[in-house]
């Protein structure tokens, strides 16, 4: 199965995301923020990055114009996940979670929404 990083500041959102991405077979290994995702994304080399947006030490934009500076890690898949909290319905989470896939060509962005 694939490897997948996720980072994100918030440990409950990690927790939620490793824990259902895991269960399908999955290596999940994660990140506390951007700067983070950075150094564990170039020792790892996952396949899939699923970053937050809004952190504190480096936001998710940050991260992925660096990751694509990076010519060892340019070509990887990043999805956002946008400010959610856990706590709410699942059905409610699932309708309002939108992942934003990057491209290698920063000007193609593709909106998948995830129902």
């Amino acid at each position: 199965m694939s490897v997948i990083l996720v980072v994100d500041d918030q440990a409950s959102n990690r927790d939620v995301l490793t824990t259902l991405l895991g269960y399908c077979g999955h290596r999940m290994i994660e990140a506390a923020d951007g700067a983070e995702g950075l150094v564990v994304a170039a020792r790892e080399q996952p396949d899939l990055i699923i970053s937050d947006v809004l952190m504190p030490t480096m936001d998710g934009y940050e991260f992925v114009r660096r990751l694509r500076d990076d010519p060892a890690l340019a070509s990887k898949p990043v999805c956002f996940i946008p400010p959610i909290t856990w706590s709410g319905r699942p059905s409610r989470w699932r309708k309002n979670v939108a992942l934003l896939t990057f491209s290698r060509n920063r000007a193609s962005r593709r909106w998948c929404w995830r129902w």
